[in-house]
């Protein structure tokens, strides 16, 4: 595949990938704001809240947008793995270069 498209459809999926998580933060944040004023709870022997458990799910979808956006800054400034002019140092590919 020419690196024109492979640029391109990996700043595609960047873009979505920031929407996708972007948008898990958003109700995330919504949902642990009003799971925390109402004090709600999982009932039981043990009174759980649940507040925190939505606020650590806004917490991981905004550093995955985040990450997201670092990833499509770099691929943009050409300092990711497609813009290496070797094998790239990827998990897959070994990152040493051939002569």
């Amino acid at each position: 595949m020419p690196k024109f498209l492979q640029v391109s459809s990996d700043l595609l999926g960047y873009i979505l990938n920031i929407i996708f998580y972007a948008l898990i933060a958003f109700y995330g944040w919504r949902a642990g704001v009003i799971s925390f004023q109402q004090a709600e709870i999982v009932p039981g022997i043990i009174n759980w809240p649940l507040w925190p458990a939505r606020f650590f799910l806004f917490l991981g979808a905004l550093m995955m947008t985040i990450q997201c956006m670092a990833d499509a800054i770099a691929l943009l400034l050409g300092r990711s793995d497609l813009s290496a002019k070797g094998e790239g140092g990827g998990p897959l590919g070994g990152g040493e270069t051939r002569d």
